[in-house]
């Protein structure tokens, strides 16, 4: 009978950790979201900055749920009803600045 092995593990920075994930899942040749643009984009606003987008509302809805399953709180997804068109949105992405 053989002896189990002690669990190796070593402690990294959260940014470090989400590259490490986005490595590991892209290399397994797996979906890559339509979100990613605006989720690379997201990562690397500037001070002071938002993303703005125009989307459907089942696309605002996938696109809060990508921003919170990669950022968690740090971000936030705003939207606002398009006067004048059917079903569209305008959508701001920018940091979560309610604490």
């Amino acid at each position: 009978m053989s002896r189990m092995q002690p669990v190796k593990y070593k402690v990294v920075d959260q940014e470090e950790a989400r590259r490490l994930l986005t490595e590991a899942r892209s290399g397994r040749g797996g979906r890559r979201s339509k979100y990613q643009p605006v989720l690379d984009a997201t990562q690397k606003l500037e001070a002071g900055k938002a993303l703005h987008l125009t989307l459907s509302r089942t696309e605002v809805q996938g696109l809060r749920q990508a921003i919170r399953k990669r950022f968690g709180t740090d971000y936030r997804v705003a939207s606002s009803a398009m006067k004048g068109t059917e079903g569209q949105f305008h959508v701001i992405v920018g940091p979560n600045d309610r604490g």
